[in-house]
């Protein structure tokens, strides 16, 4: 199944701006999160804009750990399946493993945005379905998306995250 709304006819043939969000909570955090950026750069689209990195209590109840988090934007040339397929490596080079939903991890790498589209596959959802509940994804947005109107939802970051039901702690690192 793939669904597909946007303005553009050629939305995979032309470079694209792509909203990222790392995040980990084992070992060297901000490591982590630095050599995720790392091998997205390198490999897979120019990083134009990077968050501050956010410093996070767990969420979902299944770790004690905090977790550390930071937003990038990318351009990126290719498919959803492929940009997904291909940050699913980089965590698996960043050593994690997927053992328990919310668990803890070294690396986590999230598609919040994909421009202004929706886009449904059976292995990708843009925009990232849980984003307007997760306040650790809603303050980086806030530092320069936060006018951005969510295209499922057609609300601006900012009233999301007022309207946010996540009270976890979240603060800059």
């Amino acid at each position: 199944m793939f669904t597909l709304k946007n303005k553009s006819k050629h939305l995979f043939n032309k470079i694209m701006i792509v909203s990222i969000l790392l995040g980990g909570n084992l070992g060297n955090r901000e490591a982590y999160l630095n050599f995720g950026k790392f091998l997205i750069n390198r490999d897979l689209g120019f990083v134009i804009k990077e968050s501050k990195i956010y410093e996070t209590a767990a969420w979902g109840g299944k770790s004690e750990k905090a977790y550390l988090n930071q937003l990038i934007d990318i351009e990126y040339e290719g498919s959803p399946t492929e940009l997904m397929k291909a940050l699913l490596q980089i965590e698996e080079k960043a050593g994690r493993k997927r053992t328990l939903k919310w668990g803890d991890r070294t690396l986590d790498i999230d598609i919040l945005f994909w421009g202004d589209s929706i886009i449904n596959t059976e292995n990708v959802s843009i925009p990232h379905p849980e984003l307007h509940n997760r306040k650790f994804a809603l303050l980086p947005l806030m530092e320069w998306k936060s006018n951005f109107v969510h295209p499922l939802l057609q609300k601006k970051i900012s009233y999301l995250l007022d309207i946010c039901p996540d009270n976890l702690d979240v603060q800059i690192y």
